[in-house]
């Protein structure tokens, strides 16, 4: 049996949940780069980048915890209006479910970017991104079976379902968001970039309250990003990235700093009595802190093109009353492909000499 401070808590953070888009969010964003920004596709080096991040929240006191997952994939196609620009195309799936409710949201993201390089070697350039996204979502309110809970909140005397009456049990919609980002290699061993993005900037309806009318009640609200990283190669063993996250929509902010270290890993051989030295990948480590909630933990490994991520979520703010402290888990992959035509060559006909 539930405590009534936790039916509170989970009640008031799934209506806030409904009444805010569904809008997703990630300790680990930069696993989700185009859903955040639109900007950023098509924005690395390789051929296809394809991603996958989940998060886990909230499982130590409740039945079924916040789940989120996303997969994505995206493209710089070589084309543009002159030589130093292209376009990214991307898309991304995801689906979020809140808790005992069983309320889940799923849907599609397509994005389109132009990548307007600044100098002949592109190694600055201005992106311009668009996204188009559908979303789709269900409620279940049958899933709470308490005798008591509800029916304490509402002040007694009432059905344990009545509290979510106003509740839809689904509906569906498009959004439309757009952004922009600006990158810098600064030289071998500096990188820097900014970028900003607004989604829902065509408010839509989002149906989670049955008003009986058209109220802003039901309007998802705009949302606003900001990320922006400094990448610096201190040594030849030991790089730092110096991040920072932040977004809002309605009242809310979620402001996410964050520093990462990444340790070149080494392993020297003697082949023919010469040093070999052979890449192991990087090993990073690093903390984050979401401003009034929680302390990021964080590490990852990267190899041959891979890149792994895992973050543990320490809540440290007055919710730790309810899920003893213990936040949320992500895991996130990254993988960068590298398709490369094969150059055809004519063959060459050696006629020996007699």
């Amino acid at each position: 049996m539930r405590t009534k401070s936790t039916l509170l808590f989970i009640f008031f953070f799934v209506w806030f949940h409904m009444s805010y888009a569904q809008d997703l969010h990630f300790t680990n964003y930069d696993y989700a780069p185009v859903y955040f920004n639109p900007a950023q596709t098509g924005s690395f080096l390789g051929s296809i980048r394809a991603t996958v991040v989940a998060r886990d929240q909230f499982s130590s006191f409740i039945t079924t915890p916040w789940r989120t997952g996303m997969l994505g994939v995206d493209a710089p196609l070589a084309f543009g209006f002159r030589k130093q620009d292209w376009i990214g195309v991307g898309m991304s799936l995801f689906q979020d479910q809140v808790g005992d409710l069983s309320y889940k949201t799923g849907g599609v993201n397509f994005s389109l970017a132009y990548h307007l390089g600044l100098d002949k070697k592109q190694n600055k350039y201005l992106t311009l991104g668009l996204q188009q996204g559908f979303f789709q979502r269900q409620l279940d309110v049958n899933r709470i079976r308490s005798e008591d809970q509800i029916s304490s909140l509402s002040g007694g005397g009432t059905s344990d379902q009545s509290i979510f009456n106003d509740f839809n049990d689904n509906g569906s919609g498009s959004d439309f968001g757009a952004g922009i980002q600006y990158t810098a290699k600064i030289d071998k061993t500096n990188l820097f970039n900014i970028g900003i993005a607004l989604s829902h900037i065509r408010p839509f309806d989002n149906g989670a309250m049955n008003t009986g009318s058209s109220s802003s009640e039901n309007l998802a609200p705009s949302r606003f990003n900001f990320h922006g990283s400094y990448y610096n190669e201190v040594s030849k063993k030991l790089d730092f990235e110096y991040a920072l996250f932040f977004s809002r929509a309605a009242n809310v902010n979620n402001i996410m700093p964050q520093v990462r270290s990444y340790f070149k890993l080494k392993k020297m051989e003697k082949v023919d009595g010469k040093r070999v030295t052979h890449d192991k990948g990087k090993l990073m480590l690093g903390l984050g802190y979401r401003v009034n909630d929680a302390l990021l933990l964080l590490t990852g490994y990267e190899i041959k093109g891979w890149q792994f991520g895992f973050s543990y979520d320490l809540t440290i703010s007055s919710a730790s009353n309810y899920n003893n402290y213990y936040g949320a888990i992500e895991i996130g992959a990254k993988r960068i492909f590298n398709i490369y035509k094969q150059p055809e060559v004519d063959p060459i006909i050696l006629c020996p000499k007699f």
